[in-house]
């Protein structure tokens, strides 16, 4: 399969022209994200005890001839935007630092859209997908533009019983449907089992989202050569160490840097980090016979956890996998592996296409590749280590809470009580064998 460039239509991405496609035999998969964590009981909600506040920190020190800021944020993904946009509308002054722009080839947030859903089989995750909910709607109203489209989500597959009590549980609206009601319904899906339908999962334009909060975080976004070590000062504060030799320090840091976050900080240890890996993402063009209304977002739970979404703006499907992908050294990784395709994930897509959507055209129009930042759980990592704040292991379904965790970062910079439990997030936390339980 050959690599497509998106191209821009006001907003939204859109694929380019069709062509022709090889296969060849499926490759071993590397990463797995079990399910089991998002079954686990939350600790008791708490403050992370010994974390001091920065209004009750003294006056820093700057480092010999470097600039010395109150708030730095590393990196500009949908975390450390989301993280500075919270900080600056408290009243604090923030400086995000991105070796690339926002949005890049190789960033995890990258891209025309992401799932917005409120089902989880865990009600941490219901409860936390309800709270984002809210503070997407705040920066739709703070940038006067739609940032989450809304087409309703169909689940099915395994563990739609745990599916269901948690979202039974964490108050968020659902309808079961039978095979039948199914088809009825979505003619443009082949389901053959029961089914669980939510009106307010939609599309999030991932690209406006991180416009978004660019044109109305009121922080500055600087593009220097690249950061290459955090290290925490005797008498507080952060020493922030460049590629170049240059250096700045900051009273808090939050590192947002994604797959790279930990290498910034090399004291710290932290078992619960997986590999990254390389996700295959293709999408479709409706069958030249077929009604033009796509069909919603859906999710097949399981092993390979397929899940698809419209394209906002087009009659194209988004068609990828959760639970399959080849892990990856990020401090290798290039353009060249971003723009190959995965001939054996291609297959995978492909085959479910074939299955699921007898209204496309199973054969890509385009492709394109998604680096996951994993943990071995497929919780965050959310977590405050003396005055460095770590915010990543999104492991593929953090872009939807992206506004909620940057607030949640934000409180451990501040020193504010978070408004959720945070231990389950922490990077010492204890943690399933990967491989247990069943798909995330």
């Amino acid at each position: 399969m050959t690599h497509y460039d998106l191209e821009r239509v006001g907003d939204v991405l859109v694929p380019l022209d069709p062509h022709g496609t090889a296969s060849s035999p499926k490759l071993p998969c590397q990463v797995d994200h079990p399910g089991g964590a998002y079954s686990r009981p939350s600790p008791t909600r708490g403050f992370p005890p010994g974390v001091r506040k920065i209004v009750d920190v003294s006056e820093r020190t700057p480092v010999a001839g470097g600039e010395h800021c109150e708030c730095v944020v590393i990196g500009a993904g949908i975390l450390g935007l989301s993280a500075a946009w919270s900080l600056t509308r408290r009243g604090h002054e923030v400086v995000v630092l991105s070796a690339h722009e926002p949005g890049h080839a190789l960033s995890g947030s990258k891209g025309s859209a992401r799932i917005f859903r409120l089902s989880y089989p865990d009600p941490l995750y219901v409860a936390m997908a309800l709270a984002s909910q809210d503070r997407w709607q705040e920066l739709e109203r703070a940038s006067d533009r739609e940032l989450l489209h809304t087409t309703g989500q169909v689940s099915f597959g395994a563990d739609l019983d745990a599916l269901v009590a948690a979202m039974d549980a964490g108050g968020a609206p659902f309808e079961p449907l039978t095979a039948g009601e199914t088809r009825a319904r979505f003619p443009q899906m082949q389901i053959t089992g029961p089914a669980v339908y939510e009106a307010a999962s939609g599309v999030l334009r991932a690209d406006a989202c991180l416009d978004a909060l660019l044109r109305t975080g009121g922080f500055s976004l600087r593009a220097p050569g690249g950061v290459r070590a955090l290290e925490q000062m005797p008498q507080g504060g952060v020493r922030i160490a460049f590629h170049d030799g240059a250096a700045m320090s900051a009273d808090v840091v939050l590192n947002c840097a994604g797959p790279g976050a930990l290498s910034l900080v090399p004291e710290l240890s932290a078992p619960v980090v997986a590999a990254a890996s390389l996700q295959q993402v293709v999408y479709l063009s409706p069958l030249p016979a077929a009604a033009q209304q796509p069909p919603p977002i859906f999710i097949e739970w399981g092993e390979d956890m397929v899940y698809g979404l419209p394209v906002v703006g087009t009659t194209m499907m988004k068609l990828s996998h959760h639970t399959p992908g080849l892990a990856v050294d990020v401090s290798s990784i290039g353009l060249d592996d971003i723009e190959r395709d995965d001939p054996a994930l291609t297959d995978l897509l492909r085959a479910a296409a074939a299955r699921l959507l007898p209204t496309f055209a199973a054969e890509p129009v385009a492709t394109e590749r998604c680096l996951y930042d994993n943990t071995v759980d497929t919780d965050f990592v959310i977590d405050r280590v003396g005055d460095i704040v770590i915010g990543c292991g999104t492991s593929g379904h953090g872009f939807k809470f992206g506004p909620l965790i940057g607030a949640l970062l934000a409180d451990l910079a501040l020193g504010s009580t978070p408004s959720f439990d945070l231990a389950r997030f922490s990077l010492g936390r204890s943690f399933l064998a990967r491989g247990a339980g069943g798909s995330s």
